[in-house]
């Protein structure tokens, strides 16, 4: 008889924890590489993220905005200041790629943090 190691196979996203000013915008740059570190080829592929209270949350706390540069490899994003206005005290967050395949590529916890100043016609969060 012959005894086999269980296997486990990991395919999450990489995680990415953020803790944001609430209201504040917010800029990320995020390559695509594989396994290898070599750039994929994001031809054919939009990008999504949305920030909820928790993953089965209903109501999107925050839509995040990004961009794909394609030669670069590479996927920006931009968390809008009246975006940021939405963001929950606790809440989760992921970024996902669609085209020929379907890829989440980043995701983890939001903290939103109180800010001290405010413009004029601001609302605190």
């Amino acid at each position: 008889m012959s005894i086999t190691a269980p296997i486990n196979i990991d395919a999450l996203p990489q995680t990415i924890n953020m803790k944001l000013y609430i209201g504040d915008d917010f800029f990320m740059e995020l390559p695509v590489a594989d396994k290898d570190g070599n750039p994929v080829d994001l031809a054919g592929y939009v990008a999504a993220s949305q920030v909820r209270t928790n993953a089965n949350a209903v109501d999107i706390a925050a839509t995040i905005d990004c961009e794909i540069d394609v030669p670069q490899s590479t996927v920006y994003v931009h968390l809008r200041s009246s975006e940021a206005m939405g963001l929950p005290g606790s809440g989760v967050w992921d970024l996902q790629i669609d085209g020929p395949r379907l890829l989440t590529l980043a995701a983890g916890t939001v903290t939103g943090v109180a800010r001290v100043t405010r413009t004029s016609g601001t609302v605190p969060g």
